[in-house]
């Protein structure tokens, strides 16, 4: 998989108008919905509307209803605007070209939409085009203990890791598990008097598997329930279910997925923790550095609530 898909931001004109048009050329939902929102960035900073091309489960989001949907036959741009990251510029279009990108690429390479997700009116407008249209069953987690997320992206049969070569190109993607182990240490660490309610997340075909080995991450002596889902997981099914649960929770373990990072930008999580840095050691890939975002507003209200064990 090519994790530079590119997508294209057509600024064109049209009777006189300026629309903002993105198009898509592959990844799942995650990478699909940062596109949008990348896209929906630019329309939110120049001002124009956004004429949107469906993706992945987009007809279930309230942006199918609120967006302008693309209609080729109308939506041709005709004449060269602004051109943003190409050299030499497109002729004869009005065209923005930006990359989907993640951290782990050389930055030089590339020429990215970096949305300014501390900008709380773009967050309200991204949360309210993103909503779903359609009741999802959503893994709720209780209301009087703290709640961490594990979004694990193992590949479920979509992402292919056969070798060293694919296992670093994917390090931050799909870090390796001693990630999310040492992460979990960490994040139970952050709150050593209240009870926890742990829920894995993730498109591996067998997560009891993983539930498993997350197990011996938590201290014997502490309170605290692990869940997943039981039954018929797997990399295309309960997305919807899934991506909005997060939301749902006071703390989040991510790798570099869009498909969880997405809900760390939008979302005020008390603690977030993902891959900083890796390297390979005796052939093996190692996650040597973990960022560890603390909230501390949102940390302090955890903290003010009164929890027993």
């Amino acid at each position: 998989m090519n994790f530079s898909a590119l997508f294209l931001c057509l600024c064109l004109c049209l009777h006189a108008e300026e629309f903002v048009l993105q198009v898509f050329t592959g990844g799942r939902f995650g990478e699909q919905l940062q596109g949008y929102l990348q896209a929906k960035w630019v329309s939110y900073l120049q001002g124009v509307p956004l004429v949107y091309t469906p993706f992945s489960y987009s007809t279930f989001l309230a942006l199918d209803r609120e967006e302008v949907r693309f209609d080729p036959s109308a939506h041709r741009p005709d004449r060269l605007h602004q051109s943003i990251g190409v050299s030499p510029p497109l002729p004869d279009r009005s065209v923005y070209t930006c990359y989907y990108y993640t951290s782990s690429q050389p930055q030089d390479t590339i020429f990215p939409i970096e949305i300014d997700w501390k900008n709380e009116e773009f967050r309200r407008l991204a949360l309210k085009m993103i909503a779903p249209r359609i009741d999802l069953a959503l893994a709720t987690p209780p209301a009087h203990t703290v709640n961490i997320a594990i979004h694990v992206r193992e590949g479920g049969g979509f992402d292919r890791i056969e070798n060293l070569e694919a296992e670093e190109a994917l390090a931050m993607k799909v870090p390796p598990f001693h990630f999310y182990l040492d992460a979990l240490e960490r994040a139970i660490a952050y709150f050593p008097d209240s009870p926890l309610y742990i829920h894995l997340f993730t498109d591996a075909m067998d997560p009891g598997a993983l539930a498993e080995r997350l197990q011996q991450a938590i201290p014997p002596d502490r309170t605290a329930q692990l869940e997943y889902r039981r039954e018929n997981n797997r990399h295309d099914a309960f997305v919807l279910e899934d991506f909005f649960s997060l939301f749902l929770f006071d703390a989040l373990i991510r790798s570099q997925s869009q498909f969880s990072l997405i809900p760390s930008c939008l979302h005020d999580f008390a603690v977030v923790l993902s891959p900083a840095h890796y390297s390979v050691q005796d052939n093996q890939v190692i996650i040597d550095e973990i960022r560890i975002d603390l909230n501390q507003s949102i940390f302090n209200q955890l903290e003010s609530k009164k929890y027993y064990k």
